[in-house]
């Protein structure tokens, strides 16, 4: 059985996101047998019904997957200080090539949840950084070329 590496963080939108749909789930269940009382038929020219079944299935889709994701996923748990950038650590970064500073939190197997300001440890800048110590350069591949990045800074995101 595979396992999933995942933070604090993913694990409570995890949560959130579960809640949410299954929010969604009652919601369209009630209009399933709403759409069922008020037409003529259950399935047949009934926009209603078509609606709240669609719903009610992308709800239990994503309530499968978010389940299945938190029971087997291995929470990472970050030390105060980290040592080294990997999931849960939030990477403050220069690039050499341009001076710049940049920050980056870097998550497991739910980064698709967290939106902005989050990298996957599997997505090119987050395989870059993971591993990372303070001080260390890294390369850091893109198609037009590559660029060196030195970790300034790690702490828990």
């Amino acid at each position: 059985m595979n396992t999933f590496e995942i933070s604090h963080a993913e694990l409570a939108v995890i949560q959130q996101r579960i809640s949410t749909l299954r929010a969604e789930d009652t919601q369209a269940t009630q209009e399933l047998a709403d759409s069922t009382n008020n037409g003529a038929e259950t399935w047949h020219d009934n926009a209603a019904f078509d609606a709240a079944k669609d719903k009610k299935n992308l709800a239990t889709i994503g309530l499968a997957k978010l389940e299945s994701l938190q029971a087997l996923a291995k929470l990472i748990d970050v030390p105060d200080q980290p040592k080294q950038a990997s999931v849960g650590t939030r990477v403050r970064y220069r690039d050499e090539d341009t001076g710049q500073e940049h920050e980056i939190c870097l998550a497991g197997d739910a980064a698709w949840l967290m939106g902005d300001g989050w990298a996957s440890v599997k997505a090119p800048l987050g395989m870059a950084l993971h591993g990372a110590k303070v001080g260390k350069t890294v390369k850091f591949t893109l198609p037009s070329g590559s660029r060196d990045l030195t970790v300034l800074e790690l702490e828990p995101a």
